[in-house]
């Protein structure tokens, strides 16, 4: 997994101790920083096990199918 941190904004005080060069660094690391997130898979060249993939796609029915049926016994009528 990959993700940027910005750095904490300087206090008034500190503001006179940092140099151009840090500006600059300031300035690139926070034009990088984003709200997006993403995940690199950790072996992407490997191929995905058929019964894991099948297994995913079951769940994933499953857990809708539930969710739609607890969202429809709390609907209002």
């Amino acid at each position: 997994m990959s993700f940027l941190v910005s750095k904490p904004q300087p206090s008034s005080s500190d503001s006179e101790k940092i140099t151009n060069s840090d500006d600059r660094e300031d300035s690139d690391t926070l034009l990088t920083v984003t709200s997006y997130l993403h995940l690199k898979p950790a072996q992407s060249s490997q191929t995905l096990d058929k019964d894991l993939v099948l297994r995913r796609i079951r769940h994933r029915k499953r857990v809708n199918k539930e969710k739609k049926w607890v969202d429809d016994a709390f609907a209002a009528p």
